[in-house]
């Protein structure tokens, strides 16, 4: 959670700030980024100096969301590193939406977020209207000085890049709308809010790492792996018997559906046209059944020979994803095939066993948690590997295990829970969350084994409403309109 030492508003022109002294030597490297499916920023250094009295950043917000959004919603921080204590500057010199209409504000950090003690956030007035759907803010050119002309360590600057001398989705330029962050990375590590199972203890966590005293936990009293949060403060977790149904803000039972000769329940996942789809472990195989709004089965299928389901997911194609003991079953309802369902495509993990999750992206391509892979592993449309995402070179108190639950992140990220054991007191061999860029590197992790056991499935609310539907039938967790 940030904390602030004092705030300076200004429009256009001159306003000062005295900021906090911290001394910083380490810039951190930037890692590739996946093509932003929101909102993002894209940022041209036009100052390349080292060591420059001027801090040269022009911006463009891009929206590749389906409707407008208004400016005055959005704010920039672009983070770097005073340590002079001497008043600053700013100047919009340029702004295609009119220069008259961009504020700015600096502000200063009590406590610094890795190697950042201060940022400049750029806002906007009325005036500069919306950013249009599939188009961007066009360029807004701002300057930073102090007013002693005094140079700056740019190098010891976050958002600082001098190779982005083009248009360049650059995480490290963070985007909030109505203040919670849309894009990009702060300084200092992921500042999240997440709803977390804990599977050793039987617990569900909601974290706000912005305002922890808004944290709270349920105790479930009972091993679950599955929960989906499905709109108006609710969500479902999948149960042996079917499904259950809690609140979210009162943390109490709504009701249980029960599913006849469902067996062992371990997956369900609720469509936006309000189906649910369950998976159970079977004595013949996996058994999927759709129960219709009303609860009622719709469609059953049993899939022979698929072993240990581990969790099930939707594709935006209508077909069932099927994580189990050997890897990758994708399968669809067809009341023609034997069993109700027919397979359409295996995709077998690349080495050890026990696949916990799957996602499959707009594109075809898939995501697999390997289980005691250790690893996620990304595969093309037809199958081919493409990536394997692993803790190889991470200290050894990361102590990676089995990889469960996981969410793709809208900026590409991946966010994955490391199983460590049934033991209460398992969570301390190592890392409960791990973060990795879309390039497979590392970006962050969360540890906390006192306040949790072992992590098994995770919802990331960064950008996200919880009270809102939430699907990841397009590979990325997105509210869907029901």
């Amino acid at each position: 959670m940030e904390s602030f030492c004092r705030r300076t508003v200004f429009h256009r022109h001159t306003a000062a700030l005295l900021c906090a002294v911290a001394t910083c030597t380490l810039c951190l490297p930037v890692r590739a980024q996946a093509p932003a499916e929101g909102l993002c920023v894209q940022y041209r250094c036009a100052e390349t100096g080292l060591e420059s009295n001027q801090i040269k950043a022009h911006f463009q917000i891009a929206n590749r969301t389906a409707a407008a959004v208004p400016l005055k919603e959005l704010t920039i921080r672009y983070w770097y590193d005073d340590s002079s204590g001497k008043p600053q500057s700013f100047w919009c010199d340029y702004a295609a939406l009119g220069k008259e209409n961009v504020s700015a504000e600096f502000v200063a950090l009590k406590k610094p977020l890795g190697i950042a003690n201060c940022y400049v956030e750029l806002g906007f007035s009325e005036g500069a209207g919306s950013v249009a759907a599939g188009g961007n803010s066009g360029e807004i050119q701002s300057r930073v000085s102090r007013q002693d002309w005094g140079n700056y360590d740019q190098l010891s600057a976050y958002s600082f890049e001098p190779s982005c001398k083009e248009w360049t989705e650059h995480p490290k330029v963070t985007l909030y709308r109505l203040g919670q962050l849309v894009w990009g990375q702060e300084p200092g590590g992921r500042q999240a809010r997440f709803l977390l199972y804990d599977e050793s203890r039987g617990i569900l966590h909601y974290v706000n790492q912005r305002d922890p005293a808004k944290d709270w936990e349920l105790n479930l009293g009972h091993a679950l792996r599955d929960f989906q949060l499905i709109g108006n403060h609710q969500f479902i977790i999948a149960q042996g018997f079917g499904y259950s149904v809690w609140d979210l803000q009162t943390r109490k039972l709504v009701q249980d559906i029960h599913v006849p000769d469902l067996g062992g329940g371990i997956s369900a996942r609720r469509r936006a046209d309000g189906a649910t789809v369950i998976g159970a472990n079977a004595r013949d195989g996996v058994l999927v059944v759709e129960l219709d709004k009303q609860n009622a089965v719709a469609r059953r299928a049993t899939f022979p020979g698929v072993k240990t389901l581990r969790m099930l997911r939707l594709a935006s194609d209508g077909n069932v994803l099927l994580a189990e003991e050997s890897g990758l079953t994708e399968v669809a309802f067809d009341a023609q095939a034997p069993g109700g369902g027919k397979v359409v495509r295996r995709i077998p993990l690349p080495h050890d066993r026990n696949a916990f999750m799957a996602l499959k992206k707009e594109d075809g391509s898939y995501v697999l948690s390997g289980g005691f892979a250790k690893a996620l592993f990304e595969f093309a449309p037809d199958g081919k590997l493409r990536r394997e995402f692993a803790l190889k070179d991470a200290p050894a108190a990361a102590g990676p295990l089995f990889f469960a639950g996981f969410q793709v992140l809208k900026n590409g990220n991946i966010v994955v829970c490391n199983w460590t054991g049934h033991g209460a007191q398992d969570s301390a061999k190592g890392w409960q969350l791990v973060e990795f860029a879309a390039d497979s590197s590392l970006v962050w992790h969360w540890h906390e084994p006192n306040r949790a056991g072992t992590a098994l499935n995770i919802v990331v609310l960064d950008g996200l409403d919880e009270n809102a539907f939430l699907d990841d039938s397009s590979g990325v967790l997105q509210a869907v309109d029901k």
